[in-house]
């Protein structure tokens, strides 16, 4: 695994570069981040003007891409397409509270 830059549309972009014992080069987007799966005798070149041919595509996948939680105290859930911040406090009960649009988590 290598963590290589490229320049999209003036922006430089990540990618995770994986080299497999595979015979074509795949690329995609997961989770917001670029990811090239490629064998051995691909060249850099070749990857890059890989992700350049697609990069319309990349760059749409990128910014679609919306962070569904944050489960740290402050964070954030989307339950039903609706957004709710977490609000953690040290009681010695386990609940957790929904009201308006924050969840009250009661732990030891």
């Amino acid at each position: 695994m290598e963590i290589r830059k490229i320049e999209l549309n003036g922006q430089v972009f990540e990618y995770q570069l994986n080299i497999k014992q595979i015979k074509r080069c795949y690329l995609k987007v997961v989770a917001g981040k670029i990811i090239v799966n490629s064998g051995p005798y691909f060249s850099i070149n070749e990857i890059e003007q890989l992700i350049k041919d697609n990069q319309d595509a990349v760059l749409k996948q990128i910014d679609n891409y919306l962070i569904k939680y944050d489960y740290s105290n402050g964070g954030f859930v989307y339950i039903f397409n609706q957004r709710y911040q977490i609000i953690s406090y040290d009681l010695n009960n386990r609940k957790t509270v929904f009201h308006d649009d924050k969840i009250y988590v009661y732990h030891r």
